[in-house]
């Protein structure tokens, strides 16, 4: 699964997890740099691919989730990943006031 940022400046993509593998990686390319940044992901579902995330309208910030309870909120620009316990959360949408 892939996903441009807003700006179209990253393009997100998600790895899959294999028996054999290393775990599921988000993969952070920045089309300006032409460089790849990989997070790993902690996951207690078999793939990513069922995981919904989202960016913000300034494309400073991805979250998604990693599972039913976990959402992880990754900062590009600063290479940067927080994880956040959160009850009661399926979908991660980004909130813009204009």
């Amino acid at each position: 699964q892939w996903l441009y940022s807003p700006d179209g400046r990253y393009l997100s993509l998600t790895t899959e997890f294999t028996q054999i593998a290393t775990p599921p990686q988000l993969l952070l390319h920045d089309t300006t740099t032409h460089t790849t940044a990989s997070f790993p992901i902690i996951s207690t579902l078999q793939s990513l691919q069922t995981h919904p995330y989202d960016w913000s309208a300034d494309s400073q910030w991805l979250t998604f989730m990693i599972n039913s309870n976990s959402l992880a909120i990754v900062n590009p620009p600063h290479h940067t990943i927080d994880l956040i316990q959160i009850e009661y959360c399926a979908v991660p949408l980004w909130i813009n006031p204009e």
